[in-house]
């Protein structure tokens, strides 16, 4: 059975539908194919918690769908890591995978590899976007100004008090005191659990004074803009990004007295089980690396105090049929393996057809999407070939400017940009193993 795919998170004129995603996967199949539809409206692809999507993963694994048809790739996943986890699960099921609007087909090795490199690509674009939104956000905060979005629970549109809410709100925080859990609290107030630690963790509801900052600062948090700017008894502004935890001045009065708060996060910070120190991803490289002694898997450890550097250790060791590597750095190994495989990248993307790119590309990328808005203000009645057309014209001037962006990278620059998991993923498209002795480092490619 064949499978179509379509999502559309927001309606825009400019945006295609659902129903013409529909129609053009349709094109790519004969007419004697059984055909099954997904779909999913007002779902962001930022995840894959959608119920048509998650319908068709599962007939997906119990062996129903032999291929999957989408308008484009970013309507399955635009996470890297939940893509390459999918494709994984796709993979071992046999399942083909065709994108109408990038031309992709699985079937073939070229399309395995271009649709692990555009995920990529679509990840680091994702990034761009992200750090735009961060920057905006930290530039308002300086300035104190209101950063946009829907107040908490307690407040109103326009952060003045909401009395029937910040009631609630503060029993939250007498309950959470007298040492009740989350999922209790909830219960009583008729929330989920996970709503009661959002409002007790919330910064915006506390009133602010030295302790507060301090606290929050020894916690690791960073201000945005002076000090002086946090005011007493006003709300604190929270932002978090990549991995690290901003605050602001709020332009709101707090709702929770600066002593109940910090004894809430006090009891709360007592409840959390302590850290293992050896669950994450240590390395990109992870799971690819193989002793040159006894051929056992290898981990990674650390030097523990001071400096911190990182070993490559042999699973044979802690089996006692092996002697072991001796100092073998990680820094060594992902340094070697980055220059092997940013050389494999660069060559796949320089072996495709020559790009010429120039200022009239650009112009008629300008001109066509104009057109496209153009003729949607001016009739009701729209062609939806002259659209898709256009459209699909203008993608595939796109892609002929990121492809010769990226060639035009030095190594160095376009391994920087991929964030880790875009590494890992193109560790494992080009690489099947890396041999490691105390002497030398061999890699295996893919074949």
């Amino acid at each position: 059975m064949y499978a179509i795919y379509a999502r559309q998170s927001v309606e825009k004129k400019d945006s295609i539908s659902i129903e013409m995603q529909i129609e053009l996967c349709k094109s790519y199949i004969s007419g004697s194919e059984k055909i099954k539809i997904y779909e999913d409206r007002g779902y962001s692809g930022t995840n894959t918690k959608r119920p048509a999507f998650q319908e068709m993963v599962s007939d997906a694994m119990l062996g129903e769908i032999q291929c999957i048809i989408v308008y484009k790739l970013d309507r399955i996943s635009r996470s890297l890591a939940d893509f390459a986890a999918l494709w994984e699960e796709f993979e071992r099921k046999n399942i083909e995978l065709f994108s109408y609007s990038e031309g992709i087909d699985t079937k073939t090795p070229m399309g395995q590899m271009l649709i692990k490199l555009l995920i990529m690509f679509a990840e680091m674009e994702q990034k761009t976007i992200s750090g735009r939104i961060r920057d905006n956000y930290h530039a308002r905060a300086e300035k104190m100004m209101p950063l946009g979005g829907v107040p908490p629970f307690g407040y109103n549109r326009d952060w003045t008090e909401n009395k029937d809410e910040s009631v609630i709100v503060k029993e939250c925080y007498n309950q959470v005191i007298m040492g009740k859990s989350f999922d209790n609290i909830g219960r009583q107030m008729n929330f989920s659990g996970t709503k009661v630690a959002r409002i007790i963790k919330n910064t915006a509801y506390v009133m602010c004074n030295d302790k507060v900052i301090e606290y929050l600062v020894s916690n690791g948090c960073k201000l945005i803009g002076k000090r002086k700017n946090f005011c007493d008894n006003y709300g604190i502004m929270s932002i978090r990004s990549e991995g690290e935890h901003f605050i602001a001045a709020g332009s709101h009065i707090g709702i929770i007295g600066p002593e109940i708060w910090l004894s809430a996060q006090e009891l709360i910070n007592s409840r959390k089980p302590s850290s293992n120190g050896g669950s994450g991803s240590k390395s990109w490289l992870q799971g690819l690396m193989i002793c040159g002694k006894c051929g056992c898997g290898c981990y990674i450890r650390d030097n523990g105090k001071g400096k911190t550097y990182r070993y490559i250790t042999c699973q044979g060791r802690r089996k006692g049929i092996c002697s072991g590597l001796s100092s073998v750095h990680l820094t060594d190994v992902e340094s070697f393996a980055e220059e092997q495989i940013v050389h494999e990248l660069e060559k796949v993307l320089c072996d495709m057809p020559e790009l010429t790119i120039n200022n009239e590309n650009k112009n008629n990328i300008n001109n066509m999407e104009y057109e496209i808005l153009k003729d949607l203000e001016s009739s009701d009645t729209i062609s939806h070939k002259k659209i898709f057309k256009l459209e699909r014209q203008r993608e595939l001037l796109m892609r002929k400017m990121t492809k010769s962006i990226v060639i035009q990278q030095s190594k160095k620059s376009l391994w920087k940009e991929l964030p880790f998991d875009a590494k890992k993923a193109a560790a494992r498209l080009f690489i099947k193993n890396i041999i490691v002795t105390e002497m030398k480092i061999v890699i295996i490619l893919q074949a």
